[in-house]
């Protein structure tokens, strides 16, 4: 036990010594963490919305109207295929649609249809409030301006141009309707409720934490390679140590690695967003198999090629695309449906869909036995096959 603690101990200090490993592994995290969580708050209080006016006629333009006035909301004006991609890329949290023939329904009496489509990024709880406010407001609106409506028919009007002026005044005075019923409203997460939802800061810090464990992974396992240049590699196998307290060795230190890539990005989103991710031993599991996973697909190409550069580059690719597919760039509910089935075969999905749970509270076996079980399984193949190809290497 001890040449292996020693070997762990070895390479651990090989890697505090090199300063641009400390750089890699705390500066560019920190950095890609305040970017993607902390500056996109800072550029405006107000939720942006995209409105799609398919109808563009006098009710649809008062309705309009109506939402661009509601406060904290930003409201555009855009085509369905700009506002489809706004939503894809983040760049708008609510599509409304206001579909063609609404003059035609609203005038005639009959159910005025709304398209509401939220963004899954959409969470945190300013946010949410904006969209239940905005939503109870479209309501008011429709039942004020059809109440206006029916008025008017009444009196004997029955011209179209005239019955939609009806509905666009009758607009004004939603804001005298009171809820006869009050409401309460909860957030459910695999079916149980729980205390709060995740906001765009805490998917950032837990999305950045699966990626850069990938970086960092790769990064200290092409250690391998170094040692193999200055015949390190060779002496220790010419030692009286043995191939399995090598292995175990080289095992302990690439896992501890992981570890502290994750605990490093858990303390930024502590210190920038005043919440990390909860500390529990499901995290502990949770945590403890994804980088054991990590470690073995690093171990397998590290075992394939033949350098440095060409073990990083692969590295690089895996980190991002897994990335991208595995959710931690954007909500898989934004992917197509062929993507979010290859994401079932990729390690950060599962990992995401566990930290999330955890992070909001809805903690249960059943919960989270399906990721923890998966998460395992790649960590026995993946770590197995890792181990035994830098003992044949």
């Amino acid at each position: 036990m001890k040449i292996v603690l020693a070997i762990v101990r070895r390479f651990l200090l090989a890697l505090i010594r090199n300063r641009a490993n400390l750089g890699f592994m705390v500066v560019l995290p920190v950095v890609f963490t305040l970017v993607f969580g902390v500056i996109p708050t800072l550029s405006s209080n107000k939720t942006p919305i995209d409105v799609v006016n398919a109808d563009s006629s006098q009710v649809s333009q008062a309705v309009l109207k109506h939402i661009k006035a509601t406060p904290n909301i930003e409201a555009h004006t855009v085509s369905a295929a700009t506002a489809k991609s706004d939503l894809r890329n983040m760049r708008a949290s609510l599509i409304i649609t206001l579909p063609k023939g609404m003059e035609k329904a609203a005038v005639s009496g009959k159910k005025v249809p709304l398209g509401w489509e939220k963004s899954p990024n959409a969470g945190d709880s300013s946010t949410m409030t904006v969209m239940s406010t905005l939503e109870t407001n479209l309501r008011n609106w429709v039942l004020a301006g059809g109440a206006a409506v029916q008025t008017a028919k009444a009196k004997g009007v029955s011209n179209t141009h005239q019955l939609a002026l009806a509905f666009t005044t009758g607009m004004q005075g939603a804001n005298q309707i009171q809820n006869l019923v009050q409401t309460h409203s909860v957030d459910l997460s695999h079916g149980k409720v729980v205390q709060h939802t995740l906001g765009n800061a805490q998917k950032v810090t837990i999305g950045f934490a699966t990626m850069f464990i990938i970086f960092t992974v790769f990064g200290t396992t092409s250690t391998v390679f170094r040692e193999k240049v200055t015949g390190t590699w060779s002496r220790f196998k010419a030692s009286p140590v043995s191939r399995t307290q090598i292995l175990a060795g080289y095992g302990i230190g690439f896992f501890i690695v992981g570890w502290i890539q994750f605990l490093i990005m858990d303390v930024a989103g502590l210190v920038m967003f005043g919440h990390g991710i909860p500390m529990t031993g499901w995290t502990v599991a949770i945590m403890s198999f994804y980088v054991l996973a990590i470690v073995g697909i690093a171990l397998c190409i590290a075992g394939v090629v033949k350098t440095i550069e060409q073990h990083m580059t692969i590295g690089s690719f895996i980190a991002i695309a897994t990335s991208m597919l595995g959710g931690a760039y954007w909500p898989l509910d934004l992917e197509p449906n062929w993507m979010q089935k290859v994401a079932l075969f990729v390690p950060q999905s599962w990992a995401m869909d566990a930290f999330k749970a955890v992070s909001v509270g809805a903690v249960s076996v059943s919960t989270l036995a399906v990721p923890l079980a998966v998460l395992g399984g790649f960590a026995i193949i993946f770590f197995s096959a890792g181990m035994v190809q830098l003992r044949y290497s």
